[in-house]
This record gives C-alpha cells, sequence and structure tokens, in this order.
C-alpha cells in the first residue's frame, strides 16, 4: 500500500505544488510534525521514527493543508517548504513569517 501512496502522489506533483503555493500566499503559515514508524522503509530501522509534517495556510476563510513525509525531525522540511536555502534564507522568512 506504500508503494501505491508514493505513485500516486508522484502523479500528484502538479496539485501538490499549486497547494504549496496557495499556503505560502497566506499572512500565516502553521506547521507541526507527527512521528511514526513505518516499517520496512529501505535503509532504515523499524525503530526509527519517520515524521509526518502538516503545513496549514493560505487564506483566512478557506485555509489549505499539505501532508508531507520527512524522515527526520530537522527543521529543514519546514525551510524546504517555505524555499530557504541558506541560514539567510531561514532568517528572512522567519523575519516575514513570524
Amino acid at each position: 500500500m506504500a508503494n501505491w501512496i508514493v505513485n500516486t502522489a508522484r502523479q500528484c506533483q502538479p496539485l501538490i505544488e499549486l497547494l504549496q503555493e496557495e499556503i505560502r500566499s497566506g499572512p500565516l503559515i502553521n506547521i507541526d510534525e507527527t512521528p511514526y514508524l513505518v516499517l520496512n522503509e529501505p535503509g532504515r530501522n523499524n525503530t526509527n521514527k519517520s515524521y509526518m509534517w502538516v503545513f496549514k495556510g493560505g487564506q483566512e476563510n478557506s485555509p489549505a493543508l499539505l501532508y508531507q513525509y520527512h524522515p527526520t525531525r530537522s527543521g529543514e522540511a519546514a525551510l524546504f517548504f517555505l524555499g530557504a536555502k541558506t541560514l539567510v534564507d531561514s532568517y528572512l522568512y522567519a523575519k516575514v513569517y513570524f
């Protein structure tokens, strides 16, 4: 079932990019991560935590939500979503969004 989900996500990439643009267009972005275990993930032990990140933003009266898998809790997942490439970029995003 996991392969089916990954393949579907690849086919939906244009829609995912539109959701990212919509989320970034609003006045506020909420980001949170939730740990979970993925069994039989290549290159990782079954005891390693993985994370599902949720991004919420866009217009206040009709916010968009996007869930993304990341193998770590690193803040790089959020910075990547926001488009930051360096620490300077991340500082600028923090100043703009927070």
